[in-house]
C-alpha cells in the first residue's frame, strides 16, 4: 500500500532550501548598500545646503558692502553740492559730530467740550476773573494766554525766522586754495562782512562786482577753505546758478519780508537756535521762484516794503538755496 519515494524527486527541494539562504543573504546586503547610499545622499545634501547658505550669506555681505559704498558716495556727493553753493554742510546720520534734530513740539489738544459744559462753567466762573482783567487789561487783551501764549507764538516754524538782507557785494575774487570758492566783501548796511560762496563756475565773476545780493544773515559763521564765512548769498536753479536780485531801490540792510506770514513781525531766531534746531534744512524745501521767476516762500514773495520783490533772471519754479 506505501510508495516508495525516489531519491532523485527531493533534489530540487534540497538545491531550493539551501539556495534561500545565500538568497536572502544578497538582499540583506543589497538593504545595507541602500542604506549607506541613502547616508551618504543625507551627507551630501547638508555639505550642500550649508555651502548654499555660505553662498547666500557671502552674497548679500557684498550686496550690503556695496549699498553702503552707494549711501557714502551719495552723502560725498551732497557734500561737494553744498560746498559749490557755498551752504554750510550739517553731518548726516552715521557720520561724526552728527545730532539728532530736536523732538517736535508737542501739539496740546483739548477735548472739545459740549455746548451744556460750557455753559455750566461760564456759570460757574467766579466774578474774580472780571475784575484781574479789569486790572490787567494786557492780559484780557491777549485771550488770558500770557506767557503760554507768547511760547506757542515763539515755536512757529516759518520763514519769519530767517533774517534775510539785501547786501551790495562790493568785490568778489577767487579763492587762493580753492577752485569752487569766490571770497565776497559785501557791505550790509551796518557794516562790511566777509562771505564765501561755492559759485566758482557756475556764476561768472565779473557778475558779482558791485551787485546787489539777497544775504541770509543769521547763520552760525563757519569756516570755508579756511577762511571765515559770515552770511549766505542766496540763489536759485542749479547748472547755472543764478543770484537773487532785489528790488531797484532796495539798499543794504533792507530787510526781506512776507507779507501774511503768520510769525512775521517777531525776531529772527540766534544763530544758535538756527544751527541745534536746524531750521534752515526744514524750511529749505519751501523756498522755490514761481512761474515768473520771483522767489518765494510757499508762494508769498521775497519783498522789500515799499520797493518790490526779489527774482532771478529764468530760473522758473527752481529751489532757493
Amino acid at each position: 500500500d506505501h510508495y516508495p519515494v525516489q531519491r532523485s524527486s527531493l533534489q530540487p527541494l534540497r538545491k531550493l532550501s539551501e539556495a534561500i539562504p545565500a538568497a536572502m543573504d544578497g538582499v540583506e546586503a543589497r538593504a545595507q548598500q541602500a542604506e549607506d547610499m541613502v547616508a551618504k545622499l543625507k551627507a551630501r545634501l547638508s555639505t550642500l545646503r550649508d555651502l548654499v547658505e555660505k553662498e547666500e550669506i557671502a552674497k548679500l555681505t557684498a550686496e550690503n558692502a556695496k549699498l553702503q559704498a552707494d549711501v557714502d558716495a551719495a552723502k560725498a556727493q551732497l557734500r561737494g553740492i553744498k560746498e559749490k553753493a557755498g551752504q554750510q554742510h550739517y553731518p548726516l546720520p552715521g557720520e561724526p559730530g552728527y545730532t539728532p534734530p530736536p523732538a517736535a513740539h508737542a501739539a496740546a489738544a483739548a477735548a472739545p467740550r459740549s455746548a451744556q459744559q460750557k455753559s455750566a462753567k461760564a456759570a460757574a466762573k467766579p466774578k474774580a476773573d472780571k475784575a484781574e482783567k479789569a486790572a490787567n487789561p494786557a492780559k484780557a487783551a491777549s485771550g488770558g494766554k500770557g506767557a503760554k501764549g507768547a511760547s506757542a507764538a515763539s515755536d512757529v516754524m516759518d520763514v519769519s525766522l530767517l533774517d534775510f538782507r539785501v547786501g551790495l557785494i562790493k568785490d568778489a575774487s577767487p579763492h587762493p586754495e580753492s577752485d569752487k570758492l569766490y571770497i565776497e566783501n559785501i557791505e550790509t548796511g551796518s557794516g562790511t562782512i566777509v562771505v564765501l560762496s561755492g559759485l566758482s563756475g557756475k556764476v561768472p565773476l565779473e557778475e558779482l562786482q558791485n551787485r546787489p545780493v539777497v544775504l541770509l544773515m543769521n547763520l552760525k559763521p563757519a569756516k570755508m577753505g579756511g577762511i571765515m564765512s559770515n552770511a549766505m548769498v542766496m540763489c536759485a536753479g542749479t547748472d547755472p546758478l543764478e543770484v537773487l536780485a532785489p528790488p531797484a531801490g532796495a539798499v543794504p540792510g533792507d530787510k526781506i519780508t512776507f507779507p501774511g506770514i503768520s510769525g512775521e513781525g517777531k525776531e529772527p531766531a540766534s544763530a544758535n537756535s538756527m544751527k541745534k534746531k536746524k531750521i534752515l534744512e526744514q524750511l529749505l524745501p519751501d523756498l522755490k521762484t514761481d512761474d515768473k521767476c520771483v522767489a518765494c516762500y510757499k508762494g508769498v514773495p521775497f519783498t522789500v516794503e515799499g520797493k518790490g520783490v526779489c527774482t532771478v533772471k529764468s530760473a522758473k519754479d527752481a529751489f532757493i538755496k
